[in-house]
């Protein structure tokens, strides 16, 4: 099928919508026909990589459509299940393999792949279709595992290639001319300043220049124009936005868990702000990879950085596995952690080695099993943690000091230091002014109660005895500042044995406070409560549960029944009182059993805030004794330093959350989980938990003999220093497999393929590099001489020749190099479908710059099947604030897509995504032209062009400027103008967000 290119602009009419779709198109997709070669192409280079990478699943064994093997000739020629034969000698159409490479039916492709979508190129089905039609041939050296002793490309150790001698003065490009020359080629010409200043602004920020940019670039003649151009966009925080996108993509980060039970993971997202931080700051690849891995090790006092944890946890969880069989769960969890981590950072397929040793790279499945136990202490959850060091830093101080409390050890709790801040404590209550009473104007009950007020101000509660009640008590204060609150509960003999509860035992269950302070001139102010603590806290109904939020929970007493007891409550920030204002403290109790208060006083006070605490009455003579015996003394300091304590952590901001994996989590829906101690992890045969075998420690793959000390050097029996020893092993000079992969995947994303062009497997089933030694150079360059700056790789590849060249076909190249694997021009491409959404809100003047936080919902949530709700992306207000943010900071639901950016190949995110697949269907075009984002942009953007003024031609133009960044053509404008008068600028600017100019990058 060719396809006729038939303009730049689709318009409004059914007919053309369709052309819009053929426009999308690449100019060489489709199917052709190839005549035969009768020698057939060479098996190792250009057949069995295919057979490798497109035939066959991740374990090399069986074909899931259709039971083909593949990985001997007898077994081809065999076929599958359903009885037609895999490979049928000189005739490719009888051939089952070639009718399921071709075949667009969901149910026969190979691999399985979403309807109408190929996993091969053209030029791929032709290599297969001439390889049967010429015999085929099959190497006996081709079949089975790989031999020790691996010669594979990626395993070579890793040198600085020699620069080819040439007249270019970038480094890259004499590589890239150097491997043209030997075909015959050269390179393109430099593409126009506004087609290159649109292609590196999308690489490096996402986002379309604006049309300011590029007319100062377009007329910057200054040397290091471009240069220029490049470093401010690296500056930008927009970069670390853009490049988080395509990490992200690597590791399958998602906010749901996917699976069966697909729950919401709120706390996930501070791992994606972590990722773009660290790329806006560039921190050196090294510590890029250890923090993801081992932060807690690495860098301890660096608590703001544990959300780089995130990566542990950023895939699936399996949570109906959890619930059913928790051993199999955490297999199944771990070896996505597994192929998560060795995809990641060495682009290697060592899950194919589960269930037997790999079939093609010399990868056993021990290795597989010990990467297991790298793994097998840790499961995925919500973890607290401190997002500031300094904070981090004084729990830590106070948790130790409420430990040395609890501990009463004499030798400690009065050594010197111990022994400073108890005199500190007794000091500020020597010098406390003590608590004063209020005049109390009303007492009112909602239940019923009858309360009475006495003249030394204490409230009494008789008469009805509801389940629960609330009292409103409002107290005429005195001019002055106050700090805490005091609720004395008192005994009375017309209580319950004596009370000072109302219930049958004398309890009572206080369950919430709130103080107001109604001001003079009639508005009201809550003040939030910091902190409460009191004398009685048997029978877990501690002073602090007033303030959890709990109705159920709350402060009480037992055994204590018949004695006065009193609890602090210490407020956020002091409050200033006049003589006008009042207070009104609401006392809750919905406890629903009637323990109510009967007898009780308010007061408050203000002094140093170890004053502020409630003081048993066992304690409050030592507070102002001369001389103590011994163990007084040490009763005294135990109580000084658990307030001191108590109060302290009190006063500390609350603890974020993080969903990530560590030894003990709270699992959503599940409840609180700890591993104590990594689990023994054994060599499954065939994967089956019924059959291990050998019991394997913690390790990495061992075809890199030289780096295999890690595992020895640090205590593997702690599962942290298990995870930092893979750590080091990953980011060791001599692993060549780690820099390989990192700069091959920055080359992909600035050329659409990488040099090699399957980023996540650098094995015998991915592809070759088509520069192995512009790689190599590269490579050691990055860790030598960048010292793993990400930026100055980008610097170095975008300002060669080879990245600037034109973007336009020349058939003669295209004879010799059809796929450009030698670059002989830069590679055109679609926006994904985050640049598409970014760009639609930057031109239209929507877009919200606003960084970090938490995920924003593009859909309304509801019940479900089982655990997982229902998404309504339909319903959804692209009006509302929070629609304008980037794309980047939406919710991804792993496994419920948002219709509008799956139909433009955003990633299913259940699978590590290296690439992005770009297809291309009329589903594409009608979800462009009629999606409610596109209307709601269209419309913005015509507003845009209104407001700047004008008459509808200067507003049409503006249009062009802000979306395409240039002029439109004759042509251009006189369709779009007859468009505009006849249905609206709006309808004008739908087109032009629906062109080939705003999709696609030259």
């Amino acid at each position: 099928m060719n396809v006729v290119r038939v303009g730049k602009f689709a318009s409004c009419s059914l007919g053309l919508i369709v052309v819009a779709a053929l426009a999308l198109l690449p100019a060489r997709s489709g199917i052709q026909s190839v005549v035969p070669n009768a020698k057939g192409p060479n098996f190792a280079k250009e057949v069995q990589p295919l057979l490798m990478r497109k035939c066959m699943p991740c374990h090399g064994d069986v074909q899931a459509a259709g039971g083909f093997k593949l990985t001997h000739l007898k077994d081809a020629i065999k076929g599958g299940n359903s009885g037609s034969r895999g490979l049928v000698p000189h005739d490719p159409a009888s051939s089952g393999v070639m009718k399921r490479i071709t075949s667009t039916n969901p149910d026969l492709q190979m691999p399985p792949l979403r309807s109408g979508k190929l996993s091969m190129t053209s030029a791929e089905i032709a290599i297969m279709r001439s390889w049967i039609q010429a015999g085929p041939s099959w190497p006996e050296t081709a079949e089975g595992a790989a031999s020790s002793g691996d010669t594979h490309w990626s395993l070579q150790p890793l040198r600085r290639s020699a620069v080819p001698k040439s007249v270019q003065a970038h480094v890259v490009d004499r590589f890239v001319v150097s491997k043209l020359a030997a075909k015959g080629l050269k390179m393109s010409p430099q593409a126009d300043r506004t087609t290159l200043i649109r292609r590196v602004t999308f690489d490096l920020s996402g986002m379309p220049p604006t049309h300011e940019e590029i007319v100062n670039f377009v007329n910057d003649r200054k040397p290091y124009a471009f240069e220029r151009v490049v470093d401010r966009l690296l500056a930008s925080p927009r970069y670390g936005e853009r490049w988080a996108r395509h990490w992200l993509d690597t590791v399958h980060y998602a906010d749901s868990h996917g699976g069966e039970h697909d729950i919401g993971r709120k706390h996930a997202w501070p791992y994606r702000d972590y990722v773009i931080q660290s790329f806006n700051s560039d921190i050196p690849y090294t510590r890029f990879v250890r923090e993801q891995l081992a932060v807690d090790v690495f860098y301890p006092s660096r608590t703001d950085l544990t959300p780089a944890l995130g990566y542990l946890s950023a895939g699936n969880f399996d949570l109906s596995a959890f619930y059913t069989a928790p051993i199999p769960f955490e297999i199944i969890d771990r070896d996505d952690m597994v192929n998560q981590a060795m995809s990641t950072f060495v682009s290697s397929t060592a899950n194919c080695a589960r269930c037997h040793d790999h079939k093609f790279d010399p990868i056993p499945t021990t290795d597989y099993w010990s990467l297991q136990a790298v793994f097998a202490g840790i499961t995925k959850g919500n973890v607290s943690y401190e997002d500031r060091p300094d904070v981090n830093a004084l729990r830590a101080t106070y948790t130790k000091l409420k430990g040395v409390a609890d501990s009463k050890n004499a030798d400690i709790v009065l050594n010197s230091e111990n022994k400073a801040i108890t005199e500190r404590f007794v000091t500020a209550h020597r010098a406390f002014a003590g608590w004063r009473a209020l005049p109390v104007l009303q007492a009112l009950s909602s239940g019923g109660s009858t309360l009475a007020i006495a003249a030394d101000g204490t409230i009494s509660s008789s008469g009805k005895l509801p389940k629960q009640d609330a009292y409103t008590v409002t107290l005429a204060p005195q001019t002055g500042k106050f700090a805490a609150i005091r609720i004395d509960t008192l005994t009375s003999p017309d209580l319950p044995k004596g009370g000072p509860g109302r219930a049958d035992s004398g309890a009572f269950l206080l369950t919430g406070v709130t103080v107001h302070q109604v001001l003079a001139n009639g508005t009201r102010e809550k003040i939030a409560l910091a902190r409460a603590d009191g004398d009685t806290n048997e029978d877990k109904h501690e002073a602090s549960d007033i303030i959890d939020g709990k109705e159920k929970s709350g402060w009480g007493i037992g055994p204590g029944y018949g004695q006065n007891h009193h609890a602090v409550l210490v407020l956020a920030k002091p409050v200033e009182l006049q003589h006008a204002d009042r207070l009104e403290v609401v006392l809750e109790q919905k406890n629903g059993g009637g323990q109510l208060l009967g007898r009780f006083r308010i007061s408050v006070a203000d002094g140093a805030k170890e004053a502020l605490c409630a003081v048993p009455a066992a304690v409050a003579p030592l507070l102002t004794a001369t001389e103590l015996p011994k163990s007084s003394e040490i009763d005294l300091a135990v109580f000084a330093l658990k307030q001191t304590a108590v109060a302290g952590l009190a006063g500390l901001p609350t603890s974020k959350m993080l969903y990530l994996a560590a030894k003990t989590v709270d699992v959503p829906d599940s409840g609180p989980r700890t591993l104590s101690t990594p689990r023994e992890i054994h060599v499954l045969e065939r994967g089956e938990l019924s059959r291990p075998k050998q019991l394997v420690g913690p390790g990495a793959l061992s075809m890199i003999p030289k780096i295999d000390g890690y595992f020895k050097r640090r205590d593997m029996k702690a599962e942290d220093q298990r995870r930092a020893a893979l750590a080091e092993w990953f980011v060791d000079r001599e692993n060549m497999l780690t820099w390989r992969s990192i700069v091959n995947r920055v080359w992909h994303y600035h050329f659409g393929k990488g040099i090699v062009d399957t980023p996540g497997d650098f094995g015998r089933m991915g592809g070759t590099p088509s520069h192995p030694e512009l790689l190599d150079y590269l490579a050691v360059w990055f860790r030598d001489d960048a010292k793993g700056s990400l930026k100055q790789l980008h610097r170095l590849i975008v300002t060669s020749k080879a990245y600037q060249q034109t973007s336009d076909l020349r058939p003669e190249a295209a004879k010799l190099d059809t796929d450009n694997r030698l670059l002989w021009r830069q590679n055109r491409h679609r926006l994904d479908a985050d640049q598409y959404r970014d760009a639609a809100l930057a031109v239209s003047g929507k877009l919200d710059l606003t960084m970090g936080g938490p995920s924003v919902d593009h859909f309304k949530s509801g019940p479900g099947p089982q655990m997982t709700p229902a998404l309504d992306y339909a319903v959804f207000n692209w009006e509302a604030p929070e629609a304008a943010r980037r794309s980047i900071y939406r919710t991804v639901w792993r496994a419920i897509a948002d219709p509008f950016m799956d139909s433009l190949d955003f990633p299913d995110l259940g699978q590590l995504a290296p690439t992005r697949l770009t297809s291309v269907s009329a589903l594409q075009a009608l979800t462009l032209y009629n999606n409610n984002f596109v209307l709601s942009c269209s419309r913005a953007l015509a507003q845009r062009a209104e407001k700047d003024g004008g008459l509808l031609p200067a507003q049409l133009e503006r249009v062009s400027l802000l979306a395409l960044g240039r002029p439109l053509s004759k042509t251009e404008r006189n369709v779009l103008l007859n468009l505009a008068y006849d249905q609206g600028l709006e309808s004008a600017c739908r087109v032009i967000l629906n062109a080939n100019a705003f999709l696609f990058i030259d």
